[in-house]
């Protein structure tokens, strides 16, 4: 263990998750159906800290997913093509 291994926080654990709206909740944030993201770092010495992302934020990190993920199929279906093509 490193002497700074206090202050060397790493990422752990980058969470989507839908949660369910209830109309017993007093937040009315928390009455409607939505996506929760959240991210926690932690330590060498097992301490975390755990930010939630707001909405603005997610919908950047949706935009990235969403270009990422068109990229891997564009790529996905040309490998497919190529391999029926040479076969």
């Amino acid at each position: 263990m490193t002497k700074n291994s206090n202050k060397d926080f790493k990422l752990r654990k980058f969470s989507l998750e839908f949660e369910r709206g209830y109309s017993w909740e007093k937040e009315s944030e928390k009455q409607k159906d939505r996506y929760e993201w959240s991210v926690t770092f932690t330590n060498d010495l097992r301490e975390e800290f755990t930010l939630n992302v707001d909405t603005e934020l997610s919908l950047e990190i949706i935009k990235l997913i969403s270009n990422k993920l068109t990229e891997n199929t564009e790529r996905l279906v040309k490998n497919i093509t190529e391999s029926i093509i040479t076969e």
